[in-house]
């Protein structure tokens, strides 16, 4: 039903289907091809859709802090808009982004920031959860649960998830020069009873952005 039932080796596929050899990888930037996948969301790098990347400028003595943004038009998850016969019903949104070190470069750091916006009243319960991923192995999550008992009003969450250099968790062990694949996962799920009619909703920030970063650093 939803993007995280999807297969690792299927998101690689869809990610990985333009050649990748060492002339084409040195002639992009090193965060480069892409995609987002899910109940709520699709897009490519090379087939627009409701989701689109933005680079981000360096900044001033960061040489190797590689930063993208990706804008989402629609992605929202709200009750009014489902079948009042579903008991339980979300949306998903996979992102899939390739890194390409240069030669004599590594991986050091990974961070992603975003924020997610939920209200609801008494009757639905809900759960979302965000997750930062490189390769199979996950960074870090945020994850809020809201039971069906909670009022909540106009509730903003700033999610920044953030491992390697400089942080309490470690990154997997990456070689020099190594490709990997980052991924933000955004699920959120409703659950309530048959024809209840308590509203909620689930949203992006103001911004409607995901910001990831890659810090690489010399081999040593």
């Amino acid at each position: 039903m939803f993007a995280r039932n999807i297969s690792p080796a299927l998101f690689v596929t869809i990610l990985l289907g333009l050649p990748s050899t060492a002339s084409h990888a040195a002639a992009k930037p090193v965060l480069n091809d892409w995609f987002a996948l899910g109940s709520g969301c699709r897009a490519k790098s090379d087939l627009p859709g409701n989701v689109r990347m933005e680079g981000v400028p360096a900044e001033a003595g960061a040489p190797d802090s590689h930063k993208v943004k990706f804008v989402f038009a629609d992605f929202a998850l709200k009750g009014d808009r489902v079948d009042p016969a579903l008991e339980t019903f979300g949306r998903e949104c996979a992102v899939r982004l390739n890194i390409n070190p240069p030669e004599g470069k590594r991986i050091v750091g990974i961070r992603a920031r975003t924020k997610v916006i939920a209200a609801k009243e008494t009757g639905p319960a809900l759960d979302i959860l965000s997750e930062l991923k490189l390769g199979a192995a996950s960074l870090g999550k945020v994850q809020r649960k809201l039971d069906n008992s909670a009022r909540v009003a106009t509730r903003e969450d700033v999610v920044d998830i953030e491992a390697g250099q400089g942080t309490s968790e470690p990154l997997p062990q990456i070689g020099c020069g190594e490709a990997k694949i980052i991924g933000f996962d955004y699920s959120w799920v409703a659950t309530r009873a048959k024809n209840q009619k308590g509203s909620m909703t689930v949203d992006l920030g103001k911004e409607k952005n995901l910001v990831i970063e890659a810090i690489l650093a010399d081999c040593k």
